[in-house]
């Protein structure tokens, strides 16, 4: 994969985008029902795969809407900048979509921590009140 320069997880990769979650959900839930579902071949062609350099390439840069609109014709010109392509998110690359991914990994699980919190001192003060109640 080096030689193409292209990352060794570049299948993990795709399995974390839209496209590769559908496929998995899909295989795990519902294994015997056809799903059309973007692959490898959608994108990059079957008997014609290029380089992306390759002014010819499905997914030249300039070629790269068109091949989108074959499965999405609403696409516009913001479309494929979206993507942050066969590459892992990170800080050099797409910093954005990296710091977002960060906030998000540590915002969720305390809100959730929190909420869970929220709920058991509710109960307890219900529990605290009954027995208040009781003693009277």
């Amino acid at each position: 994969m080096a030689k193409y320069g292209l990352s060794v997880d570049v299948y993990n990769i795709y399995q974390l985008s839209w496209h590769g979650v559908d496929v998995e959900v899909y295989k795990a839930n519902w294994p015997s029902i056809w799903h059309n579902s973007a692959v490898c071949t959608d994108c990059h062609g079957v008997h014609n795969i290029r380089e992306t350099e390759d002014p010819q390439s499905k997914v030249n840069p300039d070629n790269l809407l068109v091949t989108c609109q074959e499965c999405h014709p609403k696409a516009g010109p913001n479309w494929t900048g979206a993507w942050t392509g066969h590459n892992e998110v990170s800080r050099e690359r797409t910093p954005f979509v990296y710091y977002t991914q960060i906030f998000y990994d540590v915002f969720t699980p305390t809100v959730l921590a929190l909420s869970a919190l929220y709920v058991c001192l509710q109960i307890i003060r219900a529990l605290v009140a009954r027995v208040r109640k009781s003693l009277r």
